[in-house]
């Protein structure tokens, strides 16, 4: 007996199992077209695989620690005043020399 509807892309059928996986079909389509509508706004490149990794959280890029202080302080530079900033690039040196001397390793900046 066939319980999948081709054209719907449903299962057929109100028993219990059928409108669960119904209700899971329906929540997966809201989270791919949420997907889609993300990738829109952020003025991406809308394929298919664009999409799928967004789906699946996969499409978004690490950044590493240099990358994450650099945004801060490029944020808040006009935001926060000078003293505080100083601070900042203050702490920014130490991680930056922190790192190199205990991993040995550019990897993290």
């Amino acid at each position: 007996m066939n319980v999948w509807d081709v054209s719907k892309g449903r299962v057929i059928g109100t028993t219990s199992k059928a409108r669960l996986l119904n209700s899971y079909l329906d929540e997966v389509y809201v989270q791919i077209l949420d997907a889609h509508k993300q990738l829109l706004r952020e003025g991406k490149v809308i394929t298919a695989q664009a999409v799928k990794a967004r789906f699946l959280g996969q499409d978004e890029q690490r950044k590493t620690l240099k990358e994450l202080v650099k945004y801060h302080n490029t944020t808040m530079d006009s935001v926060l005043k000078y003293g505080t900033m100083k601070n900042y690039y203050s702490t920014e040196r130490y991680l930056h020399r922190f790192i190199s001397d205990k991993f040995s390793s550019r990897n993290y900046l």
